[in-house]
């Protein structure tokens, strides 16, 4: 299957304006994202997709592809189905702009789900909760799927179980291009509007999410307390390689 990679990035976050261009071990966040969203072979073209002009500079002097639109989107999948929307492609992953350590193991867990249960419009990944994690942290998002289906169940801010398991949800979106095109024409629900989070149109609409589960989170950064987390991860990673 052919395969296109898109980042959605604004600058108005919420909980960290300015975001994709804060620093992480001297380099741009959203570039972090980039680069290890490369890793995965199996994408045909891999976009940034941003309303703003410092994104756009950012991303092109480093050699990266940027769709630019100053038009509003109500979310990243909506901004995402706009970049490809002249794209002849039949997958394309949704790769949060947060999600700085995103690797190819993780987006091709999503296509390869998507590849293998045709019922499937959209895949996401999920990693089990350790004793460390704080599910009632608002900024985790946590998830419910069926596990002999793998199909979601629900997503939530709030701390909600499977069993006694709790999973956080991971930023990557992998969408069979047709229902991208059709996500953004369909009602925001309410759960969507309650708790910013766009993937609960699609199962308040009743379409099926799939959900790959990965052994470990991957940090994502929603405050400037996650950057400083993540600057001390990668310290330790490079320092294990030395």
């Amino acid at each position: 299957m052919r395969i296109v990679g898109v980042i959605p990035a604004r600058m108005e976050s919420k909980r960290f304006p300015g975001k994709p261009l804060a620093k992480l071990g001297g380099k741009e966040m959203i570039l972090h994202v980039l680069e290890r969203a490369g890793e995965f072979g199996g994408f045909e073209r891999l976009l940034v997709a941003t309303d703003s002009v410092d994104i756009r500079e950012c991303v092109e002097r480093a050699g990266g592809e940027v769709y630019f639109s100053d038009k509003p989107f109500r979310n990243g999948s909506e901004r995402v189905a706009a970049a490809i929307e002249n794209i002849d492609t039949d997958l394309v992953a949704n790769i949060q702009g947060d999600e700085v350590m995103v690797d190819a193991d993780l987006i091709s867990a999503t296509v390869t789900l998507l590849e293998r249960n045709p019922e499937f419009v959209v895949a996401t990944a999920a990693f089990p909760l350790g004793q460390e994690d704080d599910a009632a942290d608002p900024n985790l998002v946590k998830v419910t799927f069926d596990r002999d289906t793998r199909q979601a169940q629900m997503f939530s801010r709030k701390p909600i179980k499977l069993g006694r398991d709790y999973f956080g949800h991971i930023g990557v979106y992998t969408y069979r291009r047709d229902f991208l095109l059709k996500y953004r024409e369909l009602e925001q629900s309410v759960g969507e509007l309650e708790e910013s989070l766009e993937q609960l149109r699609i199962v308040e609409a009743g379409y099926p999410i799939g959900v790959a589960v990965v052994p470990t989170a991957r940090i994502s950064i929603n405050t400037a307390a996650d950057l400083a987390r993540a600057e001390e991860t990668m310290m330790r990673q490079e320092g294990a390689k030395q």
